[in-house]
């Protein structure tokens, strides 16, 4: 059996602004089809150091690669994958219809009525149709 290739590969990760370091030379390696979980006390740093990881924030120092391809804002594209932060998941401000088009208005070049339908599926999917209805997609 091959041993698991590295999904997520940190070395000498140095994360801060202007001359205020939070975390210096952090590094880790996070094996592709392991389940990897960031882990700590209120005010610690995990979100940040999540910022850091999918390419919010601009690294002091330091290495970051995602399946041997480089940081996220020197990729091409879409990453492959997703981060979904513990509160603020959706815009209180936009329907349940429009926080599931907003990824795809952002991401993709499809036009309005393949990402209605879209929506309208995902929504069908977890039972949500009515939320639809409420404000539809805009």
């Amino acid at each position: 059996m091959a041993e698991p290739e590295p999904f997520i590969t940190v070395k000498n990760l140095t994360m801060g602004w202007s001359d205020r370091i939070l975390q210096k030379d952090a590094s880790f390696t996070v094996m592709r089809g392991t389940v990897f979980a960031v882990l700590g006390g209120s005010g610690c740093g995990k979100s940040t150091m999540m910022r850091y990881l999918v390419g919010l924030e601009q690294p002091m120092a330091g290495d970051i690669h995602f399946a041997g391809r480089g940081a996220p804002e020197l990729t091409v594209g879409r990453p492959p994958y997703g981060v979904m932060f513990q509160g603020g998941a959706l815009l209180g401000s936009m329907t349940v219809a429009e926080n599931v088009a907003l990824p795809l208005q952002q991401w993709t070049d499809l036009p309005k009525p393949a990402i209605e339908a879209i929506v309208r599926s995902k929504l069908r999917l977890v039972q949500l149709e009515q939320a639809e209805a409420i404000g539809g997609v805009a």
